[in-house]
């Protein structure tokens, strides 16, 4: 499943009810697609969640903006009750880059949620 493209993102069954804040990528290439291909990468980033395995990369384009995508959950921990992902995601289009780690947590309703950016080794706290 390395490198594959994620058409499921565009072809595949509904996510889930609106849970990860895209509002979170603000400032990132991400921020700056349509509705429509946010609601598209939304779509992939859960579905990544859900059934990709860890270290194993998929990448995801965006239909009509130039962006090109991938997201790899890096490992997978419980926090309490919480399944938790660490998962990179690096998004690179004509007017900038994206490139962090980021945890999603799924709660007991199956819904991910940004938990807060990793914190990279060195950075103050």
């Amino acid at each position: 499943m390395k490198n594959c493209l994620l058409m499921l993102a565009l072809f595949g069954p509904a996510a889930q009810a609106w849970a990860i804040d895209m509002n979170s990528f603000k400032g990132t290439p991400i921020a700056q697609l349509a509705a429509d291909e946010k609601k598209a990468f939304h779509t992939a980033l859960v579905q990544v969640l859900n059934q990709v395995p860890d270290r194993s990369s998929v990448d995801w384009k965006a239909p009509r903006t130039k962006l090109a995508s991938r997201i790899t959950p890096v490992k997978s921990f419980d926090e309490g009750q919480l399944r938790c992902r660490e998962t990179l995601i690096e998004a690179n289009a004509q007017n900038g880059q994206h490139h962090g780690t980021h945890v999603f947590c799924r709660n007991v309703k199956g819904e991910w949620h940004f938990r807060k950016p990793v914190a990279k080794p060195g950075a103050k706290k």
